[in-house]
C-alpha cells in the first residue's frame, strides 16, 4: 500500500487561493476520486501530488513500501510528441528500459490500426487514449489522471474504466478527477471533494 500525506498544503495564485493549508493521510488502496466544480483546484492538486509544480506552502508526500514510486500523469489536454502513436510509447518504454512490445500497450486502448499515424493527427479522443497508453507504457506505481474520459463516446469511456478497475486489483494506485458523478459512483474506493479551497474526505 501506498499512503498519500498532505501537509499544511497551500497553493494561490495572485488572484485566487486554490488550496488553502490542506491536510490528509489517505492509507487505501484502489481508486481515488477527486470531483469539484470547474476551476476548484483538481488539476492543481494532482500536479502537486505528481511534483510538477511546487506548493507555496506546505508538501506532498508518498509512504509505504515502496521508497520512491513512480508516478505517471494523464493531463486533461493530451500531450503528443511530434512523431508517430508507437513511437508515442517506445519513447515512454526507452525512459524505463523495458523491452516490452509497445504493442501491447497500443491494444489496450484498441489503438494498433493507428500505430504508423503522427500522434498529433489523431482526434482528441484517440489522443486521450493514446496518452493513457504511454502513461501505462512508464510502469507505475501511481497513476494521475485528469478526466481522463471527457472526450470519449459512452464505449470508450466504460472500456476505461475497466481498465482503471483491473490496473488497481492489479497493484496500482489511481487518483481520478472527475466531474462525472456518475463515474465516480461507478470506479470510486474513495472520495475526496475541492470546495472553497478546502478539501473534504467523503
Amino acid at each position: 500500500m501506498i499512503n498519500l500525506i498532505i501537509n499544511n498544503l497551500y497553493f494561490a495564485y495572485p488572484d485566487r487561493i486554490l488550496l488553502n493549508n490542506i491536510n490528509l493521510d489517505l492509507k487505501s488502496d484502489g481508486i481515488t476520486c477527486i470531483t469539484g466544480c470547474n476551476g476548484s483546484g483538481k488539476s492543481t492538486l494532482l500536479q502537486l501530488m505528481h511534483g510538477i509544480i511546487k506548493p507555496n506552502r506546505g508538501y506532498v508526500q508518498w509512504e509505504g513500501e515502496i521508497q520512491h514510486p513512480k508516478i505517471a500523469m494523464v493531463f486533461q489536454k493530451p500531450l503528443m510528441l511530434r512523431r508517430s502513436v508507437l513511437a508515442n510509447i517506445q519513447f515512454a518504454l526507452n525512459i524505463q528500459k523495458n523491452h516490452a512490445d509497445p504493442f501491447e500497450y497500443l491494444k489496450l486502448l484498441n489503438l494498433e490500426h493507428l500505430a504508423d499515424q503522427s500522434a498529433r493527427s489523431l482526434s482528441g479522443g484517440e489522443q486521450q487514449k493514446l496518452e493513457i497508453a504511454r502513461a501505462l507504457a512508464l510502469q507505475p506505481d501511481i497513476i494521475l489522471l485528469d478526466e481522463p474520459t471527457a472526450h470519449l463516446d459512452t464505449a470508450a469511456t466504460m472500456k476505461i474504466e475497466q481498465l482503471l478497475i483491473d490496473l488497481s486489483a492489479q497493484g496500482k494506485k489511481i487518483f481520478c478527477a472527475s466531474h462525472d458523478m456518475s463515474q465516480v459512483q461507478r470506479i470510486a474506493t474513495d472520495i475526496l471533494h475541492l470546495q472553497d479551497a478546502q478539501l473534504y474526505r467523503s
